[in-house]
């Protein structure tokens, strides 16, 4: 991971080692629940100001990576808004046969799936309708 942002942002004024010195120090978290000390010795800390930063190096990463060597039914359409993501198939089938590969690319990743229903579909605060020939912003509408 420290490669991975070093690479992709050559403006950045952290050296690669100060990036692994960053990276041990949110390694181990220490936090306190119901009145007993835990270790949280695998992912950042709940809470923490560092977790969305580093959520979405990492899921962008990765994303990225699997989203290239996919080589199941074709995605029509993609889109993400911090970890949510939005994708478009031509059937349902194709959908969970994607949903079946994207689950299986991390043991600390998983994704859930929701289909259309009365061909509108949620994402975000967002009900996205359909109309004859796909999808269109006219249609959006704030979900209440």
């Amino acid at each position: 991971m420290v490669e991975f942002i070093s690479e992709g942002n050559s403006d950045l004024e952290l050296s690669p080692t100060d990036l692994k010195r960053f990276s041990f120090t949110t390694a181990e978290t220490h936090f306190l629940f119901k009145g007993s000390f835990y270790d949280q010795i695998n992912e950042v800390a709940l809470g923490s100001l560092l977790t969305p930063v580093l959520a979405n190096l990492f899921m962008g990463h990765h994303e990225k990576i699997w989203l290239e060597k996919y080589k199941g039914p074709e995605v029509l359409f993609y889109l993400c808004f911090v970890d949510d993501n939005f994708f478009l198939f031509h059937s349902e089938q194709d959908a969970i046969t994607f949903f079946n590969y994207i689950n299986s690319q991390h043991p600390n990743t998983r994704f859930t799936m929701k289909t259309e229903i009365d061909r509108v579909l949620p994402f975000l605060d967002v009900l996205i309708a359909a109309k004859p020939g796909g999808f269109a912003a006219d249609h959006f509408r704030l979900h209440t």
